[in-house]
Protein backbone atom coordinates (compact mmCIF):
# COMPACT_ATOMS: atom_id res chain seq x y z
CA UNK A 1 0.00 0.00 0.00
CA UNK A 2 1.28 3.38 -0.79
CA UNK A 3 1.97 5.56 1.84
CA UNK A 4 -0.10 8.91 2.58
CA UNK A 5 1.24 12.10 2.24
CA UNK A 6 0.13 12.83 5.77
CA UNK A 7 2.74 9.86 6.85
CA UNK A 8 5.33 11.08 4.67
CA UNK A 9 5.13 14.52 5.99
CA UNK A 10 5.43 13.52 9.41
CA UNK A 11 8.55 11.59 8.48
CA UNK A 12 9.73 14.12 7.03
CA UNK A 13 9.85 16.64 9.45
CA UNK A 14 11.32 14.29 11.91
CA UNK A 15 14.21 13.81 9.85
CA UNK A 16 14.28 17.33 8.82
CA UNK A 17 14.46 18.36 13.14
CA UNK A 18 17.07 15.28 13.38
CA UNK A 19 18.84 16.54 10.79
CA UNK A 20 18.31 19.94 12.18
CA UNK A 21 19.83 19.32 15.32
CA UNK A 22 23.02 17.66 14.21
CA UNK A 23 23.42 20.26 12.16
CA UNK A 24 23.42 22.69 15.04
CA UNK A 25 25.96 21.02 17.16
CA UNK A 26 28.18 20.72 14.35
CA UNK A 27 28.08 24.44 13.45
CA UNK A 28 28.67 25.18 17.58
CA UNK A 29 31.59 23.19 17.27
CA UNK A 30 33.01 24.28 14.33
CA UNK A 31 34.65 27.52 14.28
CA UNK A 32 32.92 30.68 12.97
CA UNK A 33 34.50 31.82 9.51
CA UNK A 34 36.58 34.98 10.64
CA UNK A 35 34.80 37.79 8.35
CA UNK A 36 31.00 36.38 8.59
CA UNK A 37 30.33 39.10 11.20
CA UNK A 38 31.71 41.79 8.86
CA UNK A 39 29.81 40.48 5.77
CA UNK A 40 26.47 40.48 7.73
CA UNK A 41 27.25 43.65 9.02
CA UNK A 42 28.04 44.82 5.47
CA UNK A 43 24.76 43.44 4.24
CA UNK A 44 22.76 45.07 6.24
CA UNK A 45 24.62 48.62 5.71
CA UNK A 46 24.07 48.27 2.09
CA UNK A 47 20.23 47.26 2.53
CA UNK A 48 19.96 50.03 4.59
CA UNK A 49 21.42 52.07 1.85
CA UNK A 50 19.18 51.04 -0.86
CA UNK A 51 16.56 51.56 1.39
CA UNK A 52 16.99 55.27 2.38
CA UNK A 53 17.67 55.65 -1.63
CA UNK A 54 20.89 56.48 -0.76
CA UNK A 55 22.43 53.90 -3.80
CA UNK A 56 20.95 52.46 -7.26
CA UNK A 57 19.42 49.24 -7.26
CA UNK A 58 21.87 48.42 -9.69
CA UNK A 59 24.53 49.35 -7.45
CA UNK A 60 22.73 47.46 -4.51
CA UNK A 61 22.42 44.48 -6.74
CA UNK A 62 26.42 44.33 -7.51
CA UNK A 63 27.27 44.87 -3.76
CA UNK A 64 24.68 42.43 -2.41
CA UNK A 65 26.04 39.79 -5.06
CA UNK A 66 29.67 40.25 -3.30
CA UNK A 67 28.63 39.94 -0.48
CA UNK A 68 26.98 36.75 -0.92
CA UNK A 69 29.70 35.39 -2.82
CA UNK A 70 32.14 36.41 -0.21
CA UNK A 71 29.87 34.76 2.67
CA UNK A 72 29.20 31.50 0.94
CA UNK A 73 32.70 30.99 0.33
CA UNK A 74 33.39 32.11 3.89
CA UNK A 75 30.45 28.99 4.96
CA UNK A 76 32.12 26.71 2.00
CA UNK A 77 32.97 23.82 4.84
CA UNK A 78 29.41 23.88 6.15
CA UNK A 79 27.77 23.20 3.07
CA UNK A 80 30.04 20.92 2.34
CA UNK A 81 29.18 18.72 5.88
CA UNK A 82 25.36 20.04 5.28
CA UNK A 83 25.93 18.12 1.95
CA UNK A 84 28.17 14.82 3.97
CA UNK A 85 24.85 14.55 6.56
CA UNK A 86 21.97 14.60 3.62
CA UNK A 87 24.11 12.31 1.51
CA UNK A 88 24.28 10.14 5.16
CA UNK A 89 21.00 10.21 6.42
CA UNK A 90 19.39 10.57 3.42
CA UNK A 91 21.05 7.64 1.12
CA UNK A 92 23.24 5.80 3.26
CA UNK A 93 21.00 5.29 6.16
CA UNK A 94 18.14 4.11 3.90
CA UNK A 95 20.54 1.80 1.53
CA UNK A 96 21.39 -0.09 4.53
CA UNK A 97 18.16 0.32 6.38
CA UNK A 98 15.91 -1.43 3.89
CA UNK A 99 14.51 1.87 2.71
CA UNK A 100 13.86 3.71 6.16
CA UNK A 101 15.36 6.51 8.13
CA UNK A 102 14.77 7.14 11.35
CA UNK A 103 11.52 9.21 10.27
CA UNK A 104 9.81 6.46 8.20
CA UNK A 105 10.61 3.94 11.05
CA UNK A 106 8.59 6.15 13.06
CA UNK A 107 5.75 6.54 10.27
CA UNK A 108 6.38 2.65 9.09
CA UNK A 109 7.10 3.45 5.53
CA UNK A 110 9.80 3.23 3.54
CA UNK A 111 11.50 3.62 -0.02
CA UNK A 112 11.34 1.21 -2.66
CA UNK A 113 11.97 0.33 -6.07
CA UNK A 114 9.27 -0.50 -8.12
CA UNK A 115 10.51 -3.61 -9.93
CA UNK A 116 10.20 -5.07 -6.31
CA UNK A 117 14.70 -5.15 -6.01
CA UNK A 118 16.66 -4.14 -3.81
CA UNK A 119 16.57 -0.48 -3.22
CA UNK A 120 20.17 1.03 -4.90
CA UNK A 121 22.52 3.69 -3.98
CA UNK A 122 21.99 5.76 -7.01
CA UNK A 123 18.20 5.41 -6.86
CA UNK A 124 18.52 6.89 -3.55
CA UNK A 125 20.81 9.47 -4.93
CA UNK A 126 18.47 10.44 -7.23
CA UNK A 127 15.84 11.47 -4.87
CA UNK A 128 17.67 13.51 -2.84
CA UNK A 129 19.41 15.47 -5.93
CA UNK A 130 15.66 16.64 -6.53
CA UNK A 131 14.14 16.81 -2.97
CA UNK A 132 16.75 17.16 -0.12
CA UNK A 133 18.49 19.91 -2.51
CA UNK A 134 21.79 18.05 -3.24
CA UNK A 135 21.66 18.87 -6.64
CA UNK A 136 21.48 22.55 -5.62
CA UNK A 137 24.10 22.51 -3.28
CA UNK A 138 26.38 20.40 -5.29
CA UNK A 139 26.05 23.28 -7.94
CA UNK A 140 26.43 26.20 -5.82
CA UNK A 141 29.63 24.67 -3.84
CA UNK A 142 31.20 23.97 -7.97
CA UNK A 143 30.06 27.73 -8.80
CA UNK A 144 31.59 29.42 -5.49
CA UNK A 145 35.18 29.05 -6.80
CA UNK A 146 34.30 28.86 -10.56
CA UNK A 147 32.17 31.88 -11.15
CA UNK A 148 32.77 35.53 -10.19
CA UNK A 149 30.47 36.92 -7.68
CA UNK A 150 27.44 38.11 -10.59
CA UNK A 151 27.36 35.10 -12.22
CA UNK A 152 27.62 32.96 -9.16
CA UNK A 153 24.81 35.26 -7.60
CA UNK A 154 22.79 34.69 -10.98
CA UNK A 155 23.04 31.10 -11.10
CA UNK A 156 22.28 30.05 -7.57
CA UNK A 157 19.52 32.45 -8.20
CA UNK A 158 18.18 30.85 -10.85
CA UNK A 159 18.96 26.91 -9.44
CA UNK A 160 17.37 28.09 -5.90
CA UNK A 161 14.13 28.92 -7.74
CA UNK A 162 14.43 25.32 -9.65
CA UNK A 163 14.72 23.95 -6.71
CA UNK A 164 11.91 25.54 -4.92
CA UNK A 165 9.61 24.42 -7.68
CA UNK A 166 10.53 21.10 -7.83
CA UNK A 167 10.20 20.66 -4.22
CA UNK A 168 6.86 22.29 -4.57
CA UNK A 169 5.94 20.38 -7.45
CA UNK A 170 7.10 17.28 -5.58
CA UNK A 171 4.76 17.84 -2.80
CA UNK A 172 2.12 18.59 -4.78
CA UNK A 173 2.39 15.18 -6.77
CA UNK A 174 2.57 13.30 -3.67
CA UNK A 175 -0.76 14.90 -2.23
CA UNK A 176 -3.00 14.91 -5.56
CA UNK A 177 -1.67 11.73 -7.98
CA UNK A 178 -3.47 8.98 -7.41
CA UNK A 179 -0.23 6.83 -7.03
CA UNK A 180 0.94 9.20 -4.32
CA UNK A 181 4.46 9.40 -5.99
CA UNK A 182 6.06 12.87 -6.57
CA UNK A 183 8.94 14.01 -9.34
CA UNK A 184 11.64 12.46 -7.45
CA UNK A 185 9.88 9.25 -7.26
CA UNK A 186 9.28 8.68 -10.28
CA UNK A 187 12.68 10.06 -11.60
CA UNK A 188 14.42 7.33 -9.58
CA UNK A 189 11.33 4.74 -10.19
CA UNK A 190 10.67 4.62 -6.80
CA UNK A 191 7.52 4.66 -4.00
CA UNK A 192 7.40 4.85 -1.00
CA UNK A 193 4.72 2.49 0.60
CA UNK A 194 3.87 1.49 4.35
CA UNK A 195 5.21 -1.50 5.72
CA UNK A 196 3.58 -4.46 6.34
Amino acid sequence: MKASFKRRLGAYLIDIILLGMVLMIVYTILPEGQNIHALNQEMNEITELALNQEISFGTYLYRYANVIHDLDTERALYSVINAFLIIGYFIAIPYFQDGQTLGKKVFNIKVKRNDGELIALNDLLLRSLIIHGLGYMMVSLACIYILPAMPYFIVTTIFGFIQIFLVILCLLMVLYRKDKRGLHDMIAKTSVVVVK
